[in-house]
């Protein structure tokens, strides 16, 4: 019985420490052109919650930021300043929120900033 305790305690403190980053979708890949007639397409980040202090940076391969917001519905259309597309190519990105976990089950939520990194393919 203690074994099976145990075992229920782990694995509810396993999925509640990685329950936020389990609710970000960030594409490997995307196309700044709308495809489907309607809705803007571009460099889009997928969540199905609120983060406190969201912060997302996409920067070039040079490291200029090319994109920066703290709205998690923004998107970014690749453009220059004239308006035009740019050529392809691989972008860096970084969302940094914060994380609310209640680890020890007491219901007080306990506050980390949390940090992710990785990088997207525009295909023009």
């Amino acid at each position: 019985m203690k074994a099976l305790v145990f075992i229920f305690l782990f694995c509810s403190f396993t999925a509640s420490a990685q329950e936020d980053s389990l609710h970000i979708y960030v594409p490997r890949h995307f196309s700044p052109w709308d495809c489907d007639g309607g809705t803007p397409d571009g460099f889009h980040v997928f969540t199905d919650m609120e983060y406190k202090n969201y912060h997302l940076i996409l920067f070039n391969r040079w490291g200029e930021v090319m994109f920066e917001t703290t709205d998690q519905d923004a998107y970014w259309e690749p453009k220059d300043e004239k308006g035009e597309y740019l050529d392809d190519a691989v972008y860096v990105w970084q969302i940094t929120y914060t994380k609310s976990t209640d680890l020890d089950f007491d219901g007080v939520l306990e506050f980390t900033e949390e940090k992710i990194k990785g990088h997207t393919y525009c295909l023009n």
